[in-house]
């Protein structure tokens, strides 16, 4: 899919899940929208190795989002200093993954992705460099190479996956580098969700706590366009 605020979207897609006798699947879809914000993506799965113990995936996109809101970083950014920007990106990656027991996932994955800021093309804006540099908005000066390893933890009971009831607990930790280090830092993600329902489960309650931190190396920055955000969905 594509970014919260991109507008009406349309695109096409593309599934396949009995490749290798049902054991692989292939995936590929491309979106735009009248924000002219698009993203191409394609995706391969083994997703039921040994017995549906084991998964792997790769997969690769390129996504520009020319019109994304930036107000500075920290508690002090201000509405009155609202700019926007355009951000395109290039992701290759894979993951893998064991089951555990019928509840719980753990794996890791591999990724690499080199995201170019630039102007934002919203009008009725100021675009970022207008406002800030590269000490206010680190990461703004140039395009960068990162790689991202990662390992997680997944437990989920939710019954059915469109939850009525049971819960969905993630633990993911990161490493994200990039050539010269000046952009390193370490992220913890933890997002625990539950669901109860009522009235024959024609109502459902639902409780989110999401927690996330980034650790610089020493001496390095967090590039703003991969610090966690406030707004959205």
């Amino acid at each position: 899919s594509l970014t919260t605020g991109s507008g009406f979207a349309y695109g096409a897609g593309y599934r396949n899940r009995r490749l290798f006798d049902r054991e692989a699947a292939i995936t590929a879809w491309a979106a735009a929208s009248l924000k002219r914000y698009w993203a191409l993506e394609a995706r391969f799965d083994l997703p039921d190795l040994a017995d549906g113990r084991l998964f792997i995936g790769a997969y690769a996109r390129r996504q520009t989002y020319p019109q994304e809101d930036f107000f500075g970083v920290g508690p002090d950014a201000r509405r009155n200093d609202h700019t926007t920007f355009q951000i395109a990106n290039t992701i290759v990656g894979g993951r893998a993954g064991v089951k555990l027991a019928p509840v719980i996932t753990a794996g890791g994955g591999l990724e690499y992705f080199r995201p170019e800021i630039g102007r934002g093309r919203n009008n009725s804006v100021p675009t970022i460099e207008d406002r800030f540099t590269d000490a206010t908005a680190p990461g703004l000066s140039a395009a960068r190479n990162f790689l991202r390893t990662m390992a997680f933890v997944d437990v989920d009971y939710r019954q059915p996956k469109n939850a009525r009831r049971g819960g969905w607990y993630r633990l993911e930790a990161s490493d994200v580098r990039d050539r010269g280090n000046a952009f390193t830092f370490r992220r913890l993600d933890v997002d625990l969700r539950q669901y109860a329902s009522i009235l024959a489960e024609r109502r459902v309650l639902a409780i989110r706590l999401f927690a996330s931190t980034s650790d610089p190396a020493s001496g390095a920055r967090v590039p703003f366009y991969l610090m966690p955000s406030l707004g959205g969905h």
